[in-house]
């Protein structure tokens, strides 16, 4: 290896695909503006429409990734509206938000409260994983609405949820700046709104879904 390049493909809007939870699947993209009634949401017949086979153990994924890239991941603040619609009665639903970054990786996922070993969490070269840590404060009834709060602060990580801090953390590698957004889940995540915004109020993307 000579040398390594920065490579980001840009969307500049949602879009949406499925993978089987094996090593090397092979992405499933879903055919769907993924707008309904003023919210982000796919359906069950979008997915079977895409030829995705919902009885099997799928994450689902919805990611944006914006044309311009100029906003540092180790100073931001996001806030959004989530919940995950369950899918085959999965045992612990669960979503994970995720800050995609030009190094390392920044994420963490809620799931049920009795479901906490399954909880884990990135930010920067900072991995965290409930079976060796508690992370119990993530848990939360992820199938009625949660309000998040994801607020990094040179690289001091706080995140709440329904105004209860649930995390605090911190890295020490920097970041790079911010590459996208993304929501993941074993079920359906139905995502009420997203404002990404520097420390300072300046947004870096905001979508209330009205349209």
């Amino acid at each position: 290896m000579i040398k390594t390049l920065d490579v980001s493909i840009p969307t500049d809007r949602w879009f949406f695909y499925s993978k089987e939870k094996i090593p090397r699947s092979i992405p499933k993209y879903i055919s769907s503006t993924g707008i309904k009634d003023g919210r982000m949401l796919l359906s069950q017949e979008e997915l079977v429409n895409s030829q995705v086979d919902i009885k099997k153990e799928n994450e689902y994924l919805q990611v944006y990734f914006p044309a311009v890239i100029e906003y540092s991941s180790d100073n931001f603040s996001l806030h959004f509206r989530i919940r995950v619609h369950q899918l085959n009665n999965a045992f612990c639903p669960y979503f994970m938000a995720e800050i995609f970054c030009q190094k390392n990786f920044m994420y963490f996922t809620s799931t049920l409260k009795g479901c906490a070993s399954e909880i884990r969490a990135q930010f920067g070269e900072n991995y965290m994983s409930g079976k060796t840590n508690d992370l119990s404060t993530l848990g939360a009834e992820v199938k009625e609405w949660q309000d998040v709060v994801v607020t990094v602060t040179n690289r001091k990580v706080n995140i709440r949820i329904n105004n209860t801090e649930v995390l605090s953390a911190d890295y020490l590698q920097p970041s790079g700046l911010i590459t996208g957004l993304g929501f993941i889940s074993n079920g359906l995540c139905e995502v009420d709104s997203v404002h990404l915004q520097t420390l300072d109020g300046k947004d870096i993307y905001t979508n209330d879904f009205d349209n």
